[in-house]
């Protein structure tokens, strides 16, 4: 397996770091990032990043590239970190290129240096917001105000029987009424035939009658059968 390292504050992460994380996760399997604590920012780097470190390790493990992330504590541990990790390649920013705090380390491991995104950097990022240090405590992510419940699987298979078992109680009432109705059609067909034979048997009647009867006694016969 191929590891890569590389190294960086990554504060406000931006499109560029995750360029820049891209570019380097693809040169090998397996991506590491030191994350510049924030001691060895303000001490060594003379700077005050916005979030603390823990939020933005917490930020850094959540993208798909990056696979571990160790503590950079100072300028001298590129050696032991190299050592102690098995890394293979070592990436940085382009603006690295020739600097002395890391040409060292093309005599332990492969060097890379990529250029940086256009356009976008923390530092920008910060002028251009008006960005201060935050006086509030940025050493945790803020919750979701919104807390999605949780419920385990036993519940939610005991949930799911209870809704099959009502699923099937419904369709039996469904099939039941369904089979009702089909009854009742074929007993509407059948009055409907039965009415139909009726009246064909009556007209019959009536013909046969009028056959039978001779004319001098039809007259009568309807007013008898008026009164």
């Amino acid at each position: 397996m191929k590891k890569v390292l590389t190294y960086g504050t990554y504060d406000l992460l931006h499109y560029g770091h995750i360029r820049l994380i891209k570019r380097a996760r693809a040169l090998g399997d397996h991506l590491t990032v030191a994350l510049s604590t924030d001691e060895f920012n303000l001490e060594q780097k003379g700077k005050k990043t916005y979030h603390s470190y823990d939020v933005r390790r917490e930020m850094l493990l959540s993208l798909c590239d990056v696979d571990e992330v160790i503590p950079e504590r100072n300028w001298n541990q590129k050696i032991k970190d190299v050592k102690d990790n098995d890394i293979d390649v070592v990436v940085m920013g382009g603006d690295w290129a020739g600097s002395d705090r890391f040409e060292y380390l093309a005599d332990v491991c492969e060097l890379v240096f990529l250029d940086r995104t256009e356009g976008i950097s923390t530092t920008q990022i910060k002028d251009e917001l008006k960005l201060l240090s935050p006086e509030d405590d940025h050493s945790v992510l803020p919750q979701p105000a919104f807390e999605p419940e949780y419920r385990s699987v036993e519940a939610l298979s005991a949930e799911l029987a209870s809704a099959q078992r009502t699923l099937k109680q419904k369709n039996k009432i469904i099939d039941a009424a369904q089979i009702a109705c089909n009854r009742y059609e074929e007993d509407i067909n059948y009055l409907r035939s039965r009415n139909e034979a009726l009246k064909s048997i009556k007209t019959a009647l009536v013909f046969a009658v009028r056959r039978m009867v001779p004319k001098s006694y039809r007259a009568r016969l309807r007013k008898y059968v008026k009164r």
